[in-house]
């Protein structure tokens, strides 16, 4: 009955001559959020959507008719990719949140472990360590020894293996401002023993900074953009890590006269596949972007990308995850200063560009939050509340900080491309 008529409402849509013809491709941007394979068509939820855009200036926003009344379960609860969870907090562990500036770094430890440092907390800088499980949305802090990196905001952290692919992973901190301004040096958790190092810097080493990205693919560090001395930076280095001397050299990618290159920016994001880096959005404390660029290690270049589809809004402080194939980025603030909603998505194979409605209870407004993968599940942490929530806003910051927001991005049906 509702393939029928779902077939019956396509028909219509191709067969009318009031409004503009619908394409294959139109067809395709529409599609459910809940594969039918996980869930029929009796699920409340079923006509959740996923919208694309055909290009920068005019979205395609048709959605699936609302199913009828009679194929709707009421024994059956909403199963929606979206879903917001209460942390608890175990052993008595000093309250995290609110909270802002800080990163969140997942860890292969066969329990979905998330890894939090820094930020402002309360109106000061942080230097705390929290460990977040996602099997049981437990909470706790953790107290670690050693060279410790100062309370900070504004750094970036990746999960590094020193000792080979099938030892526990460690945490590297580098970057942020702290009370006596910008640190340097390189930092490293050990999460099994809880104690920090810092590594020593050799050869010519960038200069401190904020709002800058990390990433790691080959057994290597890429560092991208950042604020420098209060200017916007467009520089690319690569770090190689050696654990056996706890050093740590860097080198500097050149740009070369006539090559492509990304602006300057800062408040960027930099997600990575292993073979490509891909940035997007950021500030140059001027102008906002959002724009998409990749870099080859292969052919170590850049390429801006011609993406198609519903790109988002110019934004900075936004936060990006890559699962598969697909880039996730959500919130950021827009021209206006003002903390945004936008959550998309791009297929960096395709392209393409996809926005989402209908998909459960969102973060809502934030930025200068964190967001982390863990398998299949996206988690959203924290984010600076400047604005006053609206009506848009699904939870407040200042009256649920300690609730967290999963999305299941197994549970998003994307149209065949």
């Amino acid at each position: 009955m509702a393939v029928t008529g779902l077939l019956n409402w396509i028909m219509r849509l191709w067969r009318s001559k009031f409004t503009k013809r619908a394409t294959l491709q139109q067809i395709r941007s529409v599609c459910v959020s809940i594969p039918e394979e996980q869930d029929d068509l009796q699920s409340t939820d079923s006509h959740n959507t996923l919208v694309g855009k055909q290009d920068a200036g005019k979205a395609d926003t048709k959605t699936l008719p609302e199913p009828p009344t009679a194929m709707t379960s009421p024994k059956r609860s909403p199963r929606y990719p979206w879903s917001r969870r209460p942390l608890t907090i175990l052993e008595q562990s000093p309250p995290p949140f609110p909270r802002y500036g800080h990163t969140l770094t997942s860890i292969s430890d066969g329990r979905d472990g998330v890894w939090l440092f820094g930020g402002v907390s309360r109106g000061d800088l942080s230097d705390d360590v929290y460990v977040l499980h996602l099997q049981d949305n437990t909470i706790k802090r953790r107290y670690t020894e050693g060279t410790k990196p100062a309370a900070r905001t504004g750094h970036a952290a990746v999960a590094v293996h020193l000792n080979g692919v099938d030892a526990p992973e460690s945490i590297l901190i580098w970057g942020g401002q702290g009370h006596t301004g910008r640190d340097t040096a390189l930092y490293v958790l050990d999460i099994s023993s809880l104690k920090w190092t810092q590594f020593r810097s050799s050869g010519q080493a960038p200069d401190g900074r904020v709002g800058h990205t990390l990433v790691t693919a080959r057994n290597k560090v890429f560092l991208f953009g950042g604020d420098v001395n209060g200017r916007p930076s467009d520089e690319l280095w690569i770090c190689d890590i050696d654990n056996t001397s706890q050093s740590a050299t860097w080198s500097r990618i050149p740009c070369a006269d006539g090559v492509a290159w990304p602006p300057a920016r800062i408040n960027h994001t930099c997600v990575t596949d292993g073979e490509n880096l891909y940035i997007f959005g950021g500030t140059d404390c001027q102008f906002h972007y959002n724009d998409t660029w990749m870099f080859s290690l292969k052919s170590q270049s850049w390429d801006e990308l011609m993406v198609i589809g519903f790109i988002p809004a110019n934004c900075e402080g936004h936060k990006a995850v890559l699962v598969g194939d697909y880039m996730y980025v959500h919130g950021g603030r827009g021209l206006d200063a003002t903390e945004m909603t936008s959550f998309g998505a791009l297929n960096i194979r395709h392209r393409r560009w996809f926005m989402f409605q209908n998909m459960g209870p969102s973060p809502g407004r934030r930025a200068d939050h964190a967001m982390a993968e863990v398998g299949a599940n996206v988690v959203f942490l924290g984010g600076e509340p400047r604005s006053a929530p609206s009506q848009n806003t699904q939870e407040g910051e200042s009256t649920q900080p300690h609730m967290m927001h999963v999305l299941d991005t197994a549970r998003i049906n994307y149209p065949k491309l």
